[in-house]
């Protein structure tokens, strides 16, 4: 039999369940046994090196709470590891004969990130000691920063229930919020901030959230707010062109997910998860709505990462059972103190799309489908198209029967959509962003699906698959830069977008493809062409060329209006723009699969290159 442990030697968990603990580090026999993650208290010293370590409190004068830090016993503040020895179980058998324990207790923040405690040795990932409280924003500074998410971010990142997220902050401070989400929402809103001040702390909020976020993900507290933190996170590497950060949190993100039980959320049965990394939904409807959002926030960022470079998903949908999120219009009308409101036949996802696609139709004949249920509806079909046609054993004539399937998917997904979907003239102004991003992510199916190579044998001037199929590529793409112009009627805004940078891109050069290596062109006279040749010079379309010119110009919003990737893709069209003539037959024998590459193989353009259409 073990000998029980002494009082100060007890792990939480059984100190908790009232039961014998040995004391065993870093692990008690109990904890192991029962799954759980066995955390201490920090390690207590003789009695003489306590008193010597806390004579600080005699002097210390506790009705001035400026002496006080009331955050620093929070664990989320300290780092992950001890920095000061290479060992971490080194500092469970200190003595005072090498290590001192009489030290004055620091008052600094960032002394205090140093000091090691026995949580923080169970997650040994992250070598980086987050900073301390004082980099978060003060509470009028970060009230300020979630109505600037919820103005201009929530559209793209509909994650967080405003009325409870604000509720909480007035009642009691921003102290109840994990502090990975308010680093996470600091960093996305903060170059929105009219106080410069502000704007210049983003990069220091984003490095914190980056590092507090990786540690919550690997503790039972807070789970769905570290995945909510992920998903402003994610969008906010893919606006700094941050793609490892985009790449590996996003699997770090749906593990936690899969661990939680949180992908099988709506499954009806009872799901294996691990206890080790929390998640318990209790009866809080909305956290249960906010699971489902950041599920298939995750989702489409796979999706949406994976088609243009040919990754394979880190999502596997087959045994994803989480039902599509209730629209904006219900949720956000709620307070905390609402009943959860009765949806209607919720719309639960299957793997078969077709079934999806049925379930999704008949909330748009009764009228009640969202825009954000119909933008997880186009990246299913995008990322079904992708998987297949980035298959290792992909070839367009053994896989002819499955492209004319999904073919047949858009055009239904096209032909179901209520005209408040595909008209912003009959939208509201609040799903203006996601009528422009629903239609972004339709052409991009239409051109990665109709966008066939030449092959052996065939021309560019003769009959081929692709000359069948190159017309539905350029009508599409025309129709999205009509779309563009018919929302910068009312604000430019709606193109600050990230999630399309690269569907933009990828249709643009389809236009410029079109305009130097038209499809059906009449020959002009033979004064030779762009590349020096004598060959006829074909005759362009000048209303294209006012196409151009409007993607010319939305590129360069882009470019400065949400940072890195805006400016990496204002480069690519400008380069595309300028070789053009050169490079525009082969673009188009090419096929869709060469549209987008990884950044590292495209070329170096300068950021001020002026875009001129010839």
């Amino acid at each position: 039999m073990s000998t029980p442990a002494k009082s100060e030697n007890v792990c939480a968990g059984c100190r908790s369940r009232k039961k014998k603990c040995d004391g065993t580090r870093p692990s008690c026999a109990s904890c192991i046994k029962r799954g759980d993650l066995c955390l201490y208290s920090a390690l207590a010293p003789t009695s003489q090196a306590a008193a010597d370590q806390n004579a600080w409190i005699a002097g210390l004068d506790l009705s001035d709470s400026s002496q006080l830090q009331p955050q620093i016993w929070d664990p989320a503040v300290l780092p992950i590891q001890a920095p000061a020895w290479d060992d971490p179980n080194q500092w469970l058998n200190l003595n005072p004969e090498t290590a001192p324990l009489n030290m004055p207790f620091p008052h600094d923040s960032s002394e205090v990130d140093g000091l090691p405690t026995p949580r923080n040795s169970s997650s040994p990932r992250d070598a980086t000691s987050p900073r301390g409280v004082d980099t978060l924003p003060d509470v009028h500074t970060f009230l300020d920063l979630v109505d600037i998410f919820f103005e201009r971010l929530y559209p793209f990142v509909p994650v967080i229930h405003r009325a409870k997220l604000e509720e909480r902050i007035k009642s009691n401070g921003i102290g109840t919020i994990p502090t990975c989400l308010i680093l996470a929402i600091a960093a996305v809103t903060a170059s929105s901030h009219p106080d410069q001040a502000v704007q210049h702390r983003q990069k220091t909020w984003f490095i914190d959230a980056k590092t507090h976020v990786t540690r919550q993900l690997h503790s039972r507290d807070h789970a769905i707010q570290s995945l909510q933190a992920s998903a402003l996170i994610i969008y906010q590497a893919i606006v700094t062109n941050d793609f490892s950060t985009t790449w590996m949190l996003l699997a770090d993100a749906w593990r936690k997910a899969v661990a939680t039980g949180c992908s099988q959320f709506d499954s009806g049965r009872r799901v294996n998860s691990i206890p080790a990394f929390g998640a318990n939904f209790g009866g809080d409807w909305i956290e249960k709505e906010e699971v489902r959002r950041v599920i298939w926030m995750l989702y489409m960022y796979d999706r949406g990462t994976c088609f243009s470079v040919g990754l394979v998903h880190a999502i596997d949908d087959r045994r994803l059972r989480v039902n599509f999120p209730m629209p904006d219009s219900l949720f956000q009308a709620c307070t905390v103190s609402s009943e959860e409101p009765t949806v209607k036949d919720p719309i639960r996802f299957t793997s078969d799309i077709g079934e999806t696609i049925t379930a999704v139709q008949k909330h748009c004949r009764r009228r009640t489908a969202s825009m954000h249920q119909l933008l997880i509806l186009s990246y299913i079909l995008l990322g079904d198209i992708g998987e297949l046609m980035h298959a290792v054993d992909f070839d367009y004539e053994k896989h002819d029967s499955e492209l004319e399937t999904y073919i047949s998917h858009l055009i239904r997904i096209r032909l179901m959509l209520p005209n408040s979907a595909t008209d912003l003239s009959a939208a509201a102004y609040e799903d203006f962003p996601c009528v422009l991003w629903l239609d972004f992510v339709l052409t991009a199916c239409t051109v990665t699906l109709h966008h066939r190579p030449l092959k052996n044998g065939e021309t560019l001037g003769g009959p081929s698959s692709l000359a069948t199929h190159w017309p539905h590529c350029v009508a599409a793409a025309r129709n999205s830069v009509s779309m563009i112009r018919q929302a910068s009627r009312s604000s430019a805004q709606l193109v600050l977008n990230a999630h399309i940078a690269s569907l933009l891109f990828m249709f643009s050069r389809i236009l410029i493809v079109e305009y130097y290596c038209p499809s059906n062109s009449k020959k002009g006279a033979a004064t030779g062409g762009d590349d020096g040749s004598h060959s006829p010079k074909p005759t362009r379309d000048p209303s294209l060329r006012e196409d151009l010119e409007v993607l010319a110009l939305t590129f360069t919003r882009l470019r400065d209006g949400i940072g890195s990737v805006g400016s990496k893709f204002y480069k690519g069209f400008a380069y595309w723009v300028t070789e053009g003539p050169r490079l525009a037959q082969e673009g188009k024998a090419l096929g869709s699969l060469t549209l987008l590459h990884t950044c590292e193989k495209w070329p170096v353009v300068p950021l001020d290159l002026d875009i001129d259409i010839p």
